[in-house]
């Protein structure tokens, strides 16, 4: 039985350093996680969790050297919102995949915790602000790119989006 936990701890630990290698931060279901749910896992998951928090800090690196554009959105949601929906899971989800199919398959990077924000804004919309880059890309492409969002409808989690506004600084 001890053997089985060890390949849940594994499991754990390699698919949370890969999401933390693509996502830096971007929040997580730990039911993604084999075993997450079982009592004698629930303390390793909490610590894990919280050491990857403590070592996904924003970088000090400037924008240019590390590939991220930093972006700022205007995004209206379709339709209205229930009150129990995660607008920071949602904003990280709609912004992160919309770039992630425009780059097909390129590593994803991102600054920090993800996406921050504020709203909803008097004409219903929310602000959004993100880093972002891709392997391969230089912070010029990848303002190219998310920039090319701008009007643009978008899937979310909990309902789609329209890119009002787009603006990035490379």
């Amino acid at each position: 039985m001890q053997r089985d936990h060890l390949g849940y701890v594994y499991t754990f630990v390699k698919k949370l350093r890969k999401c933390m290698t693509y996502s830096r931060g971007i929040l997580i279901s730990l039911s993604d996680f084999p075993g997450s749910s079982t009592p004698i896992m629930r303390p390793f998951v909490v610590a894990t969790a919280s050491m990857a928090v403590f070592t996904a800090q924003p970088t000090s690196i400037p924008l240019s050297e590390n590939g991220l554009a930093r972006c700022e959105y205007e995004l209206r949601p379709i339709s209205p919102l229930h009150e129990d929906v995660s607008l920071q899971t949602e904003f990280n989800f709609v912004t992160t995949r919309s770039f992630s199919l425009a780059v097909d398959g390129a590593e994803i990077h991102a600054s920090g915790y993800g996406a921050s924000f504020s709203g909803p804004n008097p004409n219903g919309t929310y602000s959004v602000r993100t880093e972002l880059g891709a392997s391969g890309m230089t912070s010029l492409d990848v303002k190219s790119i998310i920039q090319s969002l701008e009007g643009q409808l978008r899937q979310g989690y909990a309902t789609d989006w329209i890119f009002e506004k787009v603006a990035c600084t490379a």
